[in-house]
Parts: C-alpha cells; structure tokens; sequence
C-alpha cells in the first residue's frame, strides 16, 4: 500500500501515458515550426505543450491537476471491465482508496486528498498488472 507522497514529474508523465495521452507533432501548413502535443488515446483531446492560439489550446497533460474529475474521466476507464470497484473511504487521518477486481485489491492512503488516494491506488494496479 502507498502512502503520503506527492508523485514525481516522472511518475505523472508515465501516469498519464498509462492513461493513453501520447506525445505527437502537429505540422502546420501556415508555419514552419511543428507544435508539440499529446492526444487522448480514449477521446482524442490535444493538449498542447507550448502556446498555441487555436481552438484547441489546451494544458500540457504533466500541468494538468491530479484530481478527481481528471482521474475519472482518464484513468479510471482505464482500469478495464476486470476491476468491478472502486471505493474512496474517509478516514479520521485521511482518505483510504480500494480498486478491487475478481481475486484481487489495491488500496492506497493519502493523508488529506482522496485524488492522491486514488491516483496511488491505480499505481499499484499499473505497477502489479
């Protein structure tokens, strides 16, 4: 079980790429330079990695908040249909995160954020998987 500490840059990226956000190049016609981006391998959101004024100018996904609404929508559908629960428990002295599956449990512990709970939590999922 992990517990109390904030990820590494590293960690993130490996995380997200997890999650299915892949590093790309945009080759603009209108430019010469090419624009760095990573696209969801789930809904095929950009988001850029350096300043871009098009409509799809988005966040770099390593600057993106580790929360709640994020874990959801990216890395939870990861988990796949094999993992049937998952289960975010208030505790006294913090939050308790249970991803549990057919003959297997991860949990994960974090002091004062259920998102760090969770994102531990599916850390040990892509790390014993």
């Amino acid at each position: 079980m992990t517990d109390n500490k904030e990820p590494t840059q590293e960690q993130i990226k490996e995380f997200w790429e997890w999650c299915g956000l892949h590093k790309h190049i945009f080759e603009n016609v209108d430019y010469t330079a090419e624009l760095p981006y990573w696209r969801c391998g789930l809904c095929g959101k950009r988001f850029w990695t350096e300043a871009y004024n098009g409509k799809d100018d988005l966040p770099n996904p390593l600057d993106m908040d580790i929360d709640l609404n994020n874990l959801f929508q990216y890395a939870v559908p990861k988990l796949g249909n094999e993992f049937d629960f998952v289960q975010l428990q208030p505790k006294p002295d913090g939050w308790l995160c249970i991803i549990r599956g057919l003959g297997f449990q991860y949990r994960a512990f974090y002091y004062d954020d259920p998102a760090l709970a969770l994102f531990w939590a599916i850390w040990e999922v892509i790390h014993n998987d």
